[in-house]
C-alpha cells in the first residue's frame, strides 16, 4: 500500500545509499535487520552515538512492514537532528 510510509521508506533507501555508495541489494531489503555499515565509507569518521542514531534510522526506515517504520517524516527528522545535536 503506498502512503506516507512508502516515502519514508525511499528516504532511508537514499540516506543508505549516501553512506556506503551502493544501492541496497535485495536480500539486505527483505532482510529483519538494518544493513551492516561496518565498512561503511560515510562513517568512518563518525563517534559512536551517531552511528547508533544512523542504525536506527535505517532500522525505522527500512523495516518491511510499513507499521513498524516511522509514522511520519517529522518523526524521522527528529532523528536526523539528533545526528546534527550530537
Amino acid at each position: 500500500q503506498i502512503s506516507e510510509k512508502s516515502d519514508l521508506y525511499s528516504v532511508a533507501a537514499v540516506f543508505y545509499f549516501c553512506l556506503t555508495g551502493v544501492p541496497l541489494t535485495l536480500f539486505q531489503m527483505i532482510r529483519r535487520g538494518p544493513p551492516e555499515l561496518e565498512q561503511c565509507p560515510g562513517l568512518l569518521d563518525v563517534q559512536s552515538r551517531e552511528r547508533e542514531i544512523v542504525k536506527r534510522i535505517l532500522w525505522r526506515g527500512l523495516q518491511t512492514i510499513p507499521s513498524r517504520r516511522y509514522v511520519s517524516a517529522v518523526d524521522m527528522m527528529q532523528d536526523f537532528y539528533r545526528i546534527l545535536l550530537s
